[in-house]
C-alpha cells in the first residue's frame, strides 16, 4: 500500500485497500487499473518507476480515464461529507419537487413570457435538487465503501445504486460481489433492477434473503 500511496498521494486508503483486495494484492495490476480505467489485462511494470524521482502524483485528476458517475469516490474520497442529515435533505428535495409542480400548474405557465421565466426558475430548482441528492448519495456510498464485505445499498434511489454499481464494476472488476438490498418486499424497484443489470453483464445472481450474491460467469 505504501508504494501506491507514494505514487498516488491523493488516493484514499479505503480505495487502495479495495483495489488491492480485488486484485489479490497485485500491485502491478492496481497501478495499471489506476492509470487506465479501461484495463484489459496489460500490466504496468512498477519496476520501471523510480519512486525517489516522483515529485508529484503520476496522473492528475481524473485518476481513472474512463468517465465515472461518482468520480468523487475515487478522486476526492476524504472530502465527502459523511455525517449529513439525509432525512432533512430528502424532505427538502420533496418540498422543491412540489414547488416545481406548483409552478407548472400555474395558470400563467403556458404563456410565452411567463413560461420562459418559470423554465429558468425550475431549472435552478432542479440543480438544487440534484446537489442535495448527490450529497446524500455520496454520504451513503462513502459509509458503504468503508465497511468490509458486502455493499449496503440501503437508502439509495435505484438510479443512483445502479450508477454506483456500474462504477464499482469498472474500477474493481470483482468476480464475486455481495449486495445488501433488503427483502424483496422492501426493495420493489432496486432488487429487480439489480438482477436485470447483472444478468445483462453476464453475472449469475443468487438470492440470499436480504442480499444478492453475484458471480462473473
Amino acid at each position: 500500500m505504501n508504494f501506491i500511496k507514494e505514487m498516488f498521494p491523493d488516493l484514499d486508503d479505503v480505495i487502495i485497500k479495495r483495489l488491492l483486495d480485488s486484485t489479490n494484492n497485485n500491485v502491478d495490476l492496481v497501478v495499471t487499473k489506476i492509470l487506465d480505467g479501461t484495463y484489459k489485462g496489460i500490466y504496468f511494470n512498477i519496476k520501471d518507476i523510480n519512486c525517489n524521482k516522483i515529485k508529484k502524483p503520476i496522473c492528475k485528476q481524473p485518476i481513472f480515464k474512463k468517465e465515472l458517475y461518482f468520480p468523487e469516490l475515487i478522486e476526492d474520497f476524504s472530502s465527502i461529507k459523511e455525517e449529513i442529515d439525509i432525512e432533512k435533505n430528502r424532505k427538502e428535495i420533496k418540498r422543491l419537487n412540489n414547488k416545481i409542480l406548483e409552478f407548472k400548474s400555474n395558470s400563467n405557465y403556458k404563456l410565452r413570457q411567463a413560461s420562459e421565466y418559470y423554465s429558468e426558475v425550475i431549472s435552478e430548482i432542479k440543480r438544487d435538487i440534484d446537489k442535495l441528492n448527490r450529497e446524500c448519495t455520496l454520504s451513503i456510498l462513502k459509509k458503504t465503501l468503508k465497511e468490509p464485505g458486502a455493499l449496503d445499498l440501503h437508502g439509495l434511489y435505484t438510479k443512483d445504486a445502479l450508477r454506483f454499481i456500474d462504477d464499482y464494476l469498472r474500477i474493481y472488476e470483482p468476480k464475486v460481489l455481495k449486495l445488501i438490498t433488503g427483502s424483496e418486499e422492501s426493495s420493489l424497484s432496486l432488487r429487480p433492477s439489480l438482477i436485470k443489470f447483472f444478468k445483462e453483464k453476464k453475472y449469475t445472481v443468487q438470492d440470499e434473503g436480504p442480499c444478492l450474491v453475484v458471480r462473473k460467469e
